[in-house]
């Protein structure tokens, strides 16, 4: 994971999935730098933390606190709405549902499904927001039959 370029001309080039895993790869290398820069402007989180350096202060003082980040899997993803621009439609937001495995401070596992909305801007896409539901509460339902639809109703969204 050392080779991982978390440069922001990167992150400009990222597909939406890509950007998910990317996410990951910067949480688990501890790159929060490039967490920050992956979030839209328009997002809850930006509105939380309004500079990198606030975001950056809060995870020095919260890092023990910080699960860790394990698997994570792409399942689904679409392109979805739109505005035209130039005689084309362009696909301006993308929705990504995965399951993400995580180890909490007490060393237990917890896993989830999440359907991630991603806005593009004009650097790239970006984390807009999210809908987190624990795949305990989904155990009826297979992969192949959940459904963005299914995550964002029942899902916390942040």
């Amino acid at each position: 994971m050392n080779n991982v370029d978390f440069s922001l001309k990167v992150l400009s080039q990222l597909e939406p999935a890509e950007l998910i895993y990317a996410r990951v790869a910067a949480l688990q290398c501890a790159e929060y730098s490039f967490i920050y820069a992956s979030y839209h402007p328009d997002s809850n989180f930006r509105r939380n933390f309004t500079s990198c350096q606030d975001y950056l202060g809060y995870v020095r003082a919260e890092l023990s606190a910080t699960p860790q980040v394990g698997k994570c899997t792409v399942i689904k993803k679409e392109l979805v709405g739109g505005k035209i621009a130039a005689e084309h439609i362009e696909q301006n937001v993308a929705r990504v549902l995965h399951s993400m495995e995580i180890t909490l401070q007490d060393g237990s596992d917890a896993s989830y499904y999440e359907v991630a909305e991603l806005s593009k801007v004009k650097g790239g896409w970006r984390y807009l927001r999210g809908y987190k539901v624990p795949i305990t509460e989904l155990e009826g339902i297979s992969e192949e039959h959940l459904s963005f639809e299914i995550i964002v109703k029942r899902g916390v969204c942040f």
